[in-house]
């Protein structure tokens, strides 16, 4: 053979092996979402699961796992869950997930967002290989690729923690994949996610209006009742108790039994500093649901995500001036962590409204005879003092009324009470406290928007320092109107140390 010939036959050979092996390679995945990596997926199949199961769902388990045929396949659980809802399946054998396709759901898509497609060897520990977005698009078509190279013998879609006590909705996705030899495990063998929550005891209660009963049977699954007598100040009355641990609250159960007729709209709330507090849930009037008779059981199931140290349950501020306030049952459930919790700070409850009396002011009269010194009268709380205020900025003057408190105190809250007109030339103005008159310390700053000072408008500043102070003082705010400033009237309230 001469030596043209053997080159012609060379590059036949070639080209021969090289078509073989592109027979053996598939098209590359071409994903929806082009920010996902694309790459090769080799001998990878769709995957038929064995077995599927999944607690308070209601819709085709088994669809879900396969591709949908003329209609559309739709898995729901309802809101008011006390844990996440799963999905579970198990495959033939062990397997290794190269891709997933999902279509979303038509409607209600945000039932979805944020939950993740987990696969697990043993059926006890599962590993996360894909997380759903928040802006999924509804109907929509994804194929989303799986790098984790690991056999696997069940898989699930898990509704996200912070979506738990929410609407779930799931529609369907096929699983491509690689299978192994020999049989994967059991459905039987799949450890379902189970409620963690424990009963929960507030300890060191603190109460307002104590009339009758003890505040620990409140937390206590007893017929036992505690009440509140009427607000004479006009506050809503409270419980607050202390957790031992930074604690998730994850279910509230309210029990009536006869007398709760002023329990509607307590306000059930948590704090971490005993200052701050926000609203975790809201029991509604329970005669409007069904209940004639003023018993019955009813169950909430929240979500906050958060731990807490302190638990509050508050009067309807509506109610406060109006009505005694019995509570028979709150019971709080669950997750305790190790973190422990400080004492909570009694200073708050325990403060009391401070005489104040005019101390002195740098103010412009204004001819008027209302006196500066009417800002520490609260028995008329609608009086208002008004300063005549500068022309220019050039060298702006620092003008203020000041007060002497009876006795040194610790200032925990200054109640700032709005008068009729002109209420919001008072803006941003600002409260600081002394210990000696002469070196002054910014404690509180009354808000900018115009909008807080309604008719009669009352402001509630709460001051967290532990310095004992001897005297106070409003300033005129140095960002707003130079010219004329008109004050309303100043409650304070502190303790004593010690």
């Amino acid at each position: 053979m001469n030596k043209t010939k053997f080159l012609l036959l060379f590059s036949a050979v070639v080209l021969l092996l090289s078509a073989l092996v592109s027979c053996n390679r598939q098209v590359p995945v071409q994903e929806d979402d082009p920010s996902k990596e694309q790459g090769e997926i080799l001998l990878a199949e769709a995957i038929e699961v064995t077995d599927v199961k999944g607690s308070g769902l209601t819709g085709d388990l088994k669809a879900a796992f396969r591709a949908e045929n003329g209609r559309e396949n739709r898995i729901i659980g309802e809101a008011q869950n006390p844990v996440c809802y799963a999905i579970y399946a198990s495959f033939p054998s062990p397997t290794m997930i190269t891709r997933i396709v999902l279509t979303v759901p038509s409607e209600n898509q945000s039932g979805l967002a944020s939950a993740t497609v987990d696969a697990s060897v043993d059926g006890r520990k599962w590993t996360t290989v894909k997380t759903l977005d928040e802006g999924l698009v509804a109907g929509k078509t994804y194929n989303l690729n799986v790098s984790n190279e690991k056999k696997y013998s069940y898989v699930r879609v898990r509704q996200s923690d912070a979506h738990r006590t929410e609407l779930f909705i799931f529609r369907n996705m096929v699983i491509e994949g690689i299978a192994g030899e020999g049989p994967a495990g059991a459905i039987g063998k799949i450890e379902e996610e189970q409620d963690s929550s424990v009963l929960l005891t507030p300890q060191m209660l603190i109460t307002s209006n104590a009339a009758f009963g003890n505040a620990e049977d409140v937390f206590s699954d007893n017929a036992d009742s505690y009440t509140a007598d009427y607000s004479d100040n006009g506050k809503s009355n409270y419980v607050i108790g202390t957790f031992n641990t930074l604690t998730e609250i994850r279910r509230i159960t309210v029990k009536l039994w006869g007398s709760n007729r002023s329990a509607r709209g307590t306000t059930i709330e948590v704090s971490n500093d005993g200052v701050n507090w926000d609203v975790l849930s809201i029991i509604p009037d329970l005669r409007e649901n069904g209940v004639t008779a003023e018993t019955g059981e009813f169950t909430y199931h929240v979500n906050p995500n958060e731990t807490y140290g302190y638990i509050r349950i508050a009067q309807n501020s509506l109610l406060a001036p109006y009505e005694e306030w019995t509570l028979n049952t709150v019971l709080l459930y669950g997750v305790e962590s190790d973190e422990k919790t400080d004492p909570f700070p009694r200073k708050f409850v325990d403060a009391d409204t401070v005489k104040v009396t005019y101390y002195d002011s740098h103010v412009v009269n204004n001819n008027e005879t209302v006196t500066p010194d009417i800002i520490w009268d609260t028995n008329d709380k609608t009086t208002s003092y008004t300063h005549q205020g500068q022309d220019s900025l050039t060298e702006r003057e620092v003008f203020y009324i000041a007060g002497e408190l009876e006795t040194p105190t610790v200032i925990t809250e200054v109640i700032y009470y709005s008068p009729t007109n002109n209420a919001n030339r008072v803006r941003t103005s600002y409260f600081e406290a002394s210990v000696d008159g002469e070196t002054w310390i910014m404690i509180a700053t009354l808000p900018g928007k115009s909008e807080a000072y309604a008719y009669n408008a009352q402001l509630n500043l709460v001051v967290n320092d532990d310095t004992e102070y001897r005297y106070i003082r409003l300033v005129q705010g140095e960002n707003f109107y130079i010219y004329y400033w008109t004050v309303g009237t100043v409650e304070v309230k502190g303790v004593r140390k010690g």
